[in-house]
């Protein structure tokens, strides 16, 4: 054979090689959606898709799903090859949400204790979401541990320093004051102060929430805003960002549990809560389900559904929360995972367009009744 075909032989072996590789990157995750999505939603009861639900919570537990936190669905391999296509710090409010979502099985516990064992929470950097996973280790029995309980007091510290008299950013020295907050430090916040006697933290919270209700509401729709500047409290982002909604209506109910009967604001929260139900019901469609962005034209999405329909059984509103369940047993794949959750949002007013299995709203269905 001629050298030069030789030549030609290789390079044509080459660049379809690379050809294969950077398609096969995007091809592939998308061919096993569309797999994954036939004869969805088909259980013949609640508890038939409680048990599929489950027991895809509980294969996550022990290995995460790959989590992107881009739009991008083409040419993905550069991003992925610079490690930009997934992101480490989405990972910890995904895994919060799951070990709330847990049934107290021998199963469960032993993978909760195999996930703490080798979670990277108790050395990891300050972030504001591992602040949401530590409450979950608090509230899952490991509140006695010695290692959570020096990173629960480091995470306490780094809270109160950040927010010195005022209250608390999403990132360190930030002016912005996102809703997400609220939902993933509150309730730790509010946990630490009751178990560890902190009042500072009590203190704290209750700044956040009544900051959030005096300048990151909608006067109209009663919806919080995504982010507001702390000095001039102008909002950024939307009003009635579905997820964001749904921070709110967490730290809400959260804490509301946790202050009743321990604390008088625990009556200030209630009334929060039943204003926030009411006005969320003249938001939730036909279906049971909640929008991406609450009472636009947009796609519904599951991570809303999820967290909302939770809160709406906590507060008193079980027609409606069994309505959202329903939506959510119909968009649950064969294989257990809900669907059509939204992704990450990547910042102010920049929200998702990829709507997938979330690990947040598998937790979050999951506590749905419970």
């Amino acid at each position: 054979m001629e050298p030069v075909l030789i030549i030609l032989l290789v390079l044509f072996g080459a660049i379809s090689l690379v050809s294969l590789i950077v398609f096969g990157c995007d091809l592939v995750p998308a061919l096993l959606t569309w797999l994954g999505r036939i004869g969805m939603g088909r259980y013949a009861d609640e508890a038939a898709w409680r048990a599929a639900a489950e027991k895809k919570a509980l294969q996550w537990l022990k290995k995460m799903p790959p989590l992107p936190v881009t739009d991008q669905t083409h040419y993905t391999i550069l991003p992925r090859l610079k490690g930009r296509y997934y992101n480490a710090h989405f990972v910890c409010w995904q895994q919060a949400a799951l070990l709330l979502g847990m049934e107290p099985s021998p199963e469960a516990k032993a993978l909760t204790r195999a996930f703490f064992d080798k979670s990277d929470v108790l050395r990891a950097p300050y972030t504001i979401g591992n602040a949401m996973l530590l409450y979950a280790l608090l509230k899952n029995g490991y509140a006695d541990d010695p290692a959570v309980k020096q990173a629960a007091q480091r995470y306490a510290e780094e809270m109160l320093a950040s927010a010195g008299s005022g209250t608390l950013p999403y990132r360190p020295n930030s002016v912005h004051r996102f809703v997400d907050t609220l939902g993933m430090a509150c309730p730790f916040l509010t946990e630490y102060a009751l178990r560890f006697d902190c009042p500072d933290a009590l203190a704290l919270v209750k700044r956040q929430f009544d900051e959030f209700d005096a300048v990151g509401l909608h006067p109209v729709s009663g919806m919080p805003v995504h982010c507001f500047h702390a000095q001039h409290h102008a909002p950024l982002g939307l009003y009635g960002w579905g997820r964001g909604c749904g921070w709110y209506a967490m730290a809400l109910a959260e804490c509301f549990e946790l202050l009743e009967g321990k604390d008088e604001y625990a009556a200030v929260l209630w009334q929060r809560m039943e204003r926030l139900a009411d006005d969320l019901l003249a938001l939730q469609n036909e279906n049971g389900s909640f929008n991406c962005i609450l009472g636009a034209d947009t796609r519904a999405d599951s991570s809303a559904t999820a967290v909302l329909g939770w809160f709406l059984a906590r507060a008193g509103r079980t027609e409606a929360a069994q309505k959202a369940k329903r939506y959510l047993m119909s968009v649950t794949r064969r294989s257990g995972e809900v669907d059509f959750a939204q992704g990450d949002t990547m910042g102010e007013g920049n929200y998702s367009r990829r709507f997938e299995p979330l690990p947040f709203a598998q937790g979050f269905a999951l506590r749905i009744g419970k």
